[in-house]
This record gives structure tokens, sequence and C-alpha cells, in this order.
């Protein structure tokens, strides 16, 4: 058993092993099969052991886990066409200005390092040795245990999301640890199956002949996923553990109140300044919009 050493870390709570597993038995996640987590290490105080003590804590109490494996480093210009209508992206002006950004960009690699801005927690599930990686470059998740691979299988690179959508339908639940629902990515699934978002990415990769490939329904920005909060009032659970908010909802639960929420309101979910016109997400509900033109009238 870990012992607490008798004082914190500055003003920082000390949060050990058990601490974190308590915190999970108060969300109740004994008897969870999947859980889809995301997580910031330094919004817990002071970790005895650091990231790797969350991960053994995760993993003790919930067999099979994902996490995001986002890794941008691969990621490219656009090319000047075909033209991909509501994309919220500025092509490369010409072949000769996409090919020299292809020249100075990394290759894919499934197994690479994962982008600093996932985290320390996401970066040591990465780094597990049983862990492996969804194909889809750019947009990619790790797991570990035993439904990991079957989920990470469905994660191409015409559906990186489709790992997260698999993951709810077979009851996982999602777990934000020190994180609100920005950095909840299920959501971007709720976007995707109404017809929001989904946009196309491109990545340098080595198994294209063309040294680069499409990567398609990839979300967009989530600063104001936050606002579901309200909507998922009893499906929600919420403990403390040593200073981190942490909160855990079924994921199919949580696509079926966003998507709801997209239906009634194509700019549900998006903050103003997101969904204004030129703003991150204008493109997103345009794109919404023009779905909801096209079909039949009644």
């Amino acid at each position: 058993m870990n012992q607490k050493p008798d004082q914190a870390k500055g003003s920082r709570p000390v949060v050990t092993h058990d601490d974190i597993v308590d915190g999970l038995q108060a969300l109740q996640m004994s008897g969870v099969e999947i859980v889809v987590v995301h997580s910031s290490l330094s919004a817990f105080g002071w970790v005895v052991g650091g990231a790797s003590t969350v991960v053994a804590a995760v993993r003790s109490v919930v067999p099979t886990v994902i996490a995001p494996a986002f890794t941008h480093a691969a990621l490219l210009l656009s090319p000047p066409e075909p033209y991909i209508p509501f994309n919220a992206d500025t092509p490369a002006a010409t072949w000769e200005e996409f090919r020299e950004a292809l020249s100075k960009t990394p290759v894919h690699r499934t197994d690479g390092p994962i982008d600093r801005n996932m985290g320390a927690v996401a970066a040591a599930f990465a780094a597990e040795s049983d862990a492996s990686r969804s194909p889809a470059p750019i947009c990619g998740f790790s797991g570990v245990g035993p439904r990991a691979a079957e989920l990470l299988a469905q994660g191409t690179a015409e559906h990186p999301l489709a790992v997260l959508q698999a993951a709810a339908a077979q009851g996982a639940w999602i777990l934000l640890l020190g994180v609100g629902h920005w950095s909840n990515t299920t959501i971007h699934v709720a976007e995707n199956l109404e017809h929001r978002g989904g946009y196309t990415c491109f990545a340098r990769v080595a198994d294209d002949p063309r040294g680069w490939t499409a990567v398609r329904n990839v979300g967009g920005t989530s600063s104001g996923f936050p606002a579901i909060e309200p909507h998922l009032t009893g499906i929600q659970r919420e403990t403390t553990i040593g200073a981190a908010r942490c909160l855990t909802v079924p994921a199919a639960d949580t696509i079926r109140v966003a998507r709801e929420l997209i239906r009634r309101d194509p700019a549900a979910l998006l903050t103003q300044e997101d969904r204004a016109p030129g703003g991150r997400a204008s493109d997103a509900v345009a794109k919404r919009q023009a779905y909801l033109r096209s079909l039949p009238s009644t």
C-alpha cells in the first residue's frame, strides 16, 4: 500500500494510488468494462508516482481503457484541390506550396510520440507495454486491456472517431479526471452523426504512393462542450480526487443528449464566438444547415 507523505508539495494536495482508486469507487466504476479517459495530471495536486500511478489505479478498477493519442506533427496543409466545402481550413494556394509543406512534415508513425497537449496520463497509457493504437493518422487513440484491439481497429482514416462510437455501443463510460467536457471527444461523434463538422484533414504517411492521405470526419473546436452539463443531470456522476473534479457519464447517453441538442439548434454546444460568421465553428454550423436544406420537405 502507498503511504501518503506527511506534507503536501507546497499548497497542493498529495494524492496516492489508493486515493485515486477510492475516487473511482465513489464514481461507481467497479463493474464498468470500458472507459474512455481524458485527464489532467496537474489537476490532482501532487500525485505520488506521477502519471503511471493514475494509469495503474484506473487499470486496477476498469479492464479496458481508451485514451486520446493524437499526433498532429504529421498534419499537412490541405491540397489546393478538390475543394472541400465547409471544411474550416485554408488550403495550399498551389501544388508547389503543398509539396513544399509535405517535404518538411514528419511522416506519421503509429508508435510515434503523442502530442504534449494530450497530457502526461494519456502519454503514460500509450506507453504501457500492452498498449496498441488505432491506425488513423493524426486523430488516433491508444488502448489497453482485453477489448482494446477490437475497438481501436475501428479507427480508420475514413472514420477515426469510430473508436469512440464503437466504445459507446459496447457500454463504455467517459471518465474525465480533472478536466471538463471541453476534453470530451465523444461529443464530436454526435456532431458527425448530425452532419455538423466532420472535417477533413491531411497527413504525411509512408503507406500511400503520394506520400499523404486524407483523414476524414475529424472533430473541430470543443470549447463550448461544457454547455452539455446541465443536460446530463441525473446521468453524470461526480467526485473529487485531491484537487481534481472528476466526472463520469455513459458514452451512449452523451452522444444521445448531444444529438438531441444539435437537432434542436445547429449551433448547440458551441460558444457564441466560435459559431459567429468567420468563427472556428461557423463552417460546422453551415454544414448542418446545408444538410437540413437537403432533406425532402414534409
